[in-house]
């Protein structure tokens, strides 16, 4: 009788380890796929090497040095758009150094050239676009949202106004 109750234990001692690891394991598959999935994200993100077809343009602040400290929101540029010249150009940023703009059939003025070259630099979330610095207020695989400061005309009656720019990742 005791080599029948030594056997019954036996065999509680060995699952438990068993369970561990199988447990252990599917954690760790878990954590690895989700871990993999947040990075494609994250790579998708701050991926800015693409078309990108301007959506909207906004004045977001007008004022003094305060209108360019403003720190613009993604909801300040929620809206509908209305006619723009500028809505049909796209950015292409494919080239790591240098920005082709081709501008779209509705032209700003008669004399717009079909595309214009700029060079380019990111540094974090700034873009330095032919010297004129512009912040990524956001990036995504479809959305790049950016802002810059302007120094206005003194007959608007302000010094300064912070400009938003929303443009869509162009298919």
């Amino acid at each position: 009788m005791p080599d029948q109750e030594s056997k019954l234990f036996v065999v509680p001692t060995i699952i438990p380890p068993i369970m561990k690891i199988t447990r252990f394991l599917a954690l760790a598959l878990c954590v690895g796929v989700f871990s993999a999935c947040e990075k494609d994200e994250d790579e998708v993100a701050n991926n800015l090497h693409h078309q990108w077809k301007v959506y909207s343009t906004k004045t977001v602040k007008r004022g003094g040095s305060e209108a360019c400290a403003y720190q613009t929101k993604p909801s300040d540029m929620d809206f509908t758009p209305g006619e723009n010249c500028q809505y049909d150009d796209v950015y292409d940023f494919t080239n790591t150094r240098d920005l082709l703009i081709t501008n779209g059939n509705n032209k700003c003025d008669n004399n717009e050239p079909a595309t214009v070259n700029k060079s380019y630099e990111r540094k974090d979330n700034k873009l330095i676009i032919a010297g004129q610095e512009y912040t990524i207020v956001r990036l995504t695989k479809d959305t790049l949202i950016l802002d810059y400061c302007l120094p206005l005309a003194p007959i608007t009656g302000f010094t300064n106004a912070k400009l938003g720019m929303k443009l869509v990742r162009n298919k």
